[in-house]
This record gives C-alpha cells, sequence and structure tokens, in this order.
C-alpha cells in the first residue's frame, strides 16, 4: 500500500523506514533515534508507527522539561545578581512571586 505526504500535497510518496528524527526546544536540539514509520524523503514529515508517536513525544517532552529549567535557573540568577525579592521579579518579568 503507498502512503503519500499530506504535509507536500504534491504527491511525494512516503518511504517506510527507521529513521533518526531531530527534536527542539528552544537552543536544545536532540535525536530520537530509529524512528519507525512513513517517511517523507522531501520534507521531513513522517507518519508513526504505533507506539513510535508516544516515544517521540516523550524525549520531546524531557528536552521541553530540560529548556524549562534552565531558563528559570538563568531567571534566579539574573533576579540574584540584580538583587531582586521574588515579588519584585514577578513584577517585572510577569507572573506571580
Amino acid at each position: 500500500m503507498k502512503h503519500f505526504c499530506l504535509q507536500c500535497d504534491d504527491g511525494t510518496e512516503l518511504v517506510h523506514e527507521r529513521r533518526d528524527l531531530s527534536i527542539h526546544a528552544d537552543e536544545y536540539v536532540d535525536n530520537v533515534a530509529q524512528v519507525s514509520g512513513w517517511h517523507c524523503p522531501v520534507c521531513g514529515e513522517c507518519e508513526f508507527d504505533a507506539g513510535e508517536g508516544a516515544r517521540y513525544t516523550q524525549a520531546l517532552a524531557a528536552l521541553r522539561a530540560k529548556a524549562n529549567e534552565q531558563r528559570a535557573a538563568a531567571i534566579r540568577a539574573t533576579c540574584k545578581n540584580l538583587g531582586l525579592r521574588q515579588a519584585e521579579a514577578g513584577r517585572l518579568l510577569g507572573g506571580g512571586a
């Protein structure tokens, strides 16, 4: 059975294989190894095989959590360097105390 890329929408035929996929969160980049599914050779989109979407999503969530932790640490360090209390930083940066 042939599968066609819905993203390209030009008749590009998908290839069923395992391929490493890149994930991005802020400045962080990682790979999800050997993702099984129907991959587009033109745009890189993938129709995941069963279970692969969950694996990809979990890896992306972990990378986003790492990016969020680093962002929070940078904000804390900046506030400490500026001598801002938590309530003051909340008013300046948005959000709560």
